[in-house]
């Protein structure tokens, strides 16, 4: 079994052999750019690949691929050699990346039990397969200008924010 410290070094190892660049970690509120020193990322902070297995805890790795069929291949692989570890998911031409068993339903629904907010009343919306699971575990719709493979999976799409607005007011007889 791989030890924690090694996960990070090895996934920014990985993001880079797929292809991928500008690869970022978020640390508790720090966000760092990861190179090997010869990219320049401006006012960002940088870390080398073995520097980030300092890091205690990361909420999420993001990556950007010149594609989005680059970017799935890289999910793929990333899935398959670390996939007890993170659970990368594509979102367009980019790669997120947060740790296993966390995607963006989980924590909606986390932050709706801490506020006693019931399951049923969430409406969620996305544009992209990183918000599929929001999208799937409550109302949720998908934007029309999106990922036909989101909109697969939602109640409904629309064209913008204000008409999702709309939709949940008439749903609760509020307009």
């Amino acid at each position: 079994s791989k030890g924690k410290s090694e996960i990070l070094p090895r996934l920014f190892r990985m993001i880079k052999d797929s292809g991928g660049c500008r690869p970022a970690v978020v640390s508790r509120f720090e966000e760092y750019y990861v190179g090997d020193g010869d990219e320049w990322y401006g006012e960002h902070p940088v870390l080398t690949p073995d520097e980030c297995a300092g890091l205690e805890f990361f909420s999420c790795v993001f990556s950007t691929y010149p594609s989005s069929e680059e970017a799935d291949k890289a999910v793929a692989v990333i899935k398959k050699e670390l996939g007890e570890y993170v659970n990368p998911q594509r979102n367009g031409v980019h790669v997120d990346i947060p740790p296993a068993n966390t995607d963006k339903g989980t924590s909606v629904l986390k932050a709706a039990e801490l506020f006693g907010v019931e399951k049923g009343s969430i409406y969620a919306i996305g544009d992209n397969m990183n918000d599929a699971s929001m999208v799937t575990r409550f109302k949720g719709y998908a934007m029309e200008s999106g990922s036909p493979d989101l909109a697969a999976l939602s109640l409904g799409t629309v064209k913008s924010v204000s008409e999702i607005i709309d939709i949940i007011l008439k749903e609760n007889n509020l307009l």
